[in-house]
């Protein structure tokens, strides 16, 4: 419904409850000619638990405000497979 008037889609984890639905939802944007994006929770991953770590002891101090960009470092070399959600492009 969202890809067919041209908008992009953003969608967070999970994309679908099963196969089929992933897949309607990726042919759905590839026929509009429009992008999905999957988003990830990352607050398991070791760089945000040891941030965390260092907000609760204390190493930063009282903090009054935060704001914050997480980025992955050679998100471009991932393996083509790993990029097919995000950029709706199936083999």
């Amino acid at each position: 419904m969202v890809a067919r008037p041209g908008k992009h889609v953003f969608c967070e984890k999970p994309v679908g409850l099963s196969v089929d639905e992933v897949r309607r939802s990726m042919d759905a944007c590839r026929a509009a000619g429009v992008r999905l994006g999957v988003g990830h929770e990352r607050r398991f991953e070791p760089a945000m638990e040891e941030l965390r770590k260092l907000v609760v002891d204390g190493s930063f101090g009282t903090i009054m405000h935060v704001e914050a960009e997480f980025h992955l470092d050679g998100f471009r070399a991932q393996p083509h497979d790993t990029l097919s959600a995000f950029t709706g492009k199936m083999n």
